[in-house]
C-alpha cells in the first residue's frame, strides 16, 4: 500500500502532463481536444479506483470527500444523459469543469501524501533548524 501512492502519483503526473501538452497543441486543432477528453476519462477512472482502494485501507477524510463528490457527479451525469440533456453550453461546462477540479484536488491530495509538508523535528539540537 505504501508503494501504491508513488505509482498513483506517477500515473497522475504523466496524465496531467499529457493533458497539458495536448491542451497546448489543441490550439486550432479539434482532434487534440478528443485526446484530452480521453485522458480525462482515463484519469477520472484511475482516481476513482485509487480513491476507493485507499478508503478500504485508511480513513482519509479528504479522499472520502473526493470519492463522495465523484459519485454524486457521476450520478448527476447519468441522470442528465438519460434525460437527454446533452446539448448546449451548460452541459459542456458541466462535462469539463467539475472533472478537472476533482482531478486537480485529488492530485494535490496525492502530492501532499507523497511529499509531506513538514517532517517530525528531532530532539537533536532543537534550537537549530536544519
Amino acid at each position: 500500500m505504501k508503494n501504491l501512492k508513488y505509482l498513483d502519483f506517477g500515473i497522475q503526473t504523466l496524465s496531467l502532463g499529457a493533458a497539458a501538452w495536448f491542451l497546448i497543441e489543441a490550439i486550432g486543432d479539434t482532434q487534440a481536444i478528443g485526446v484530452i477528453f480521453l485522458i480525462q476519462l482515463i484519469l477520472g477512472i484511475w482516481q476513482l479506483l485509487s480513491s476507493a482502494l485507499t478508503l478500504t485501507f485508511s480513513r482519509n477524510r479528504f479522499k472520502r470527500l473526493h470519492f463522495d463528490i465523484s459519485v454524486v457527479y457521476l450520478v448527476i451525469l447519468f441522470v442528465l444523459s438519460i434525460a437527454q440533456f446533452h446539448s448546449g453550453y451548460l452541459f459542456g461546462v458541466f462535462l469539463i469543469v467539475p472533472p478537472w477540479l476533482l482531478a486537480i484536488y485529488y492530485y494535490v491530495l496525492t502530492w501532499l501524501e507523497v511529499f509531506p509538508r513538514y517532517s517530525r523535528r528531532s530532539s537533536f539540537l532543537p534550537h537549530i533548524n536544519f
